[in-house]
């Protein structure tokens, strides 16, 4: 609610405009309860570089009007969107691939209450990282970018276009397609070592 429609309340009607001061207390004292609730995730962040403004955090917990659940959805939400721009802001697949498995660390190590109520696309996710399934998927990307880079199949660009997907998955499959369907492009070999 803005200032001004508490400040019209309150001039016509004192008790009204205390009943919605008071509500608007609630809200915020309930938006900070969330964002401490799941400190723990913004915490984890910080080891990865990852570094999220609290206070946007709490404005959107307020305007979301969260429960314990959809708190930790937003916070995990908004968490790897920051994982997703250090994506988009490399400037070679190679970089892009050490945040992909800085991601997957991550969501290995993420302390989650609620995670029944997560989406499903996010609670699959996590799920692939904290089994350990995704590091046979990440060992398979690691492969194909190896192979691409190797034989020249794929253009750097065309490869970090693919990266860009949150989906580990498709990540592989697609990469995949390309060792496999284009060993005769005339893409220059780019040669480098990739991390673990």
């Amino acid at each position: 609610m803005s200032q001004e429609k508490l400040v019209d309340a309150w001039r016509k009607n004192p008790l009204q405009g205390k009943f919605i001061l008071d509500a608007m207390r609630k809200e915020v004292n309930m938006a900070q309860y969330h964002l401490q609730a799941n400190k723990p995730i913004l915490d984890l962040a910080k080891n990865y570089n990852i570094v999220i403004d609290e206070n946007n955090i709490a404005r959107g917990l307020l305007v979301l009007g969260a429960n314990d659940a959809s708190a930790e959805q937003y916070c995990m939400e908004r968490t790897l969107s920051k994982f997703d721009g250090q994506k988009q802001s490399e400037q070679h697949s190679r970089q892009m691939f050490e945040v992909i498995q800085k991601e997957d660390r991550f969501l290995s190590e993420v302390p989650l209450r609620h995670r029944e109520h997560l989406d499903e696309a996010l609670k699959f996710r996590i799920e692939m990282s904290q089994s350990g399934t995704s590091k046979d998927t990440t060992c398979t990307i690691k492969q194909n970018l190896e192979a691409n880079y190797k034989q020249g199949i794929a253009s750097d660009h065309d490869l970090s276009k693919i990266l860009l997907s949150p989906d580990l998955k498709a990540i592989a499959s697609n990469l995949q397609k390309i060792v496999e369907d284009n060993r005769s492009s005339e893409a220059t070999p780019v040669n480098f070592v990739l991390g673990n």
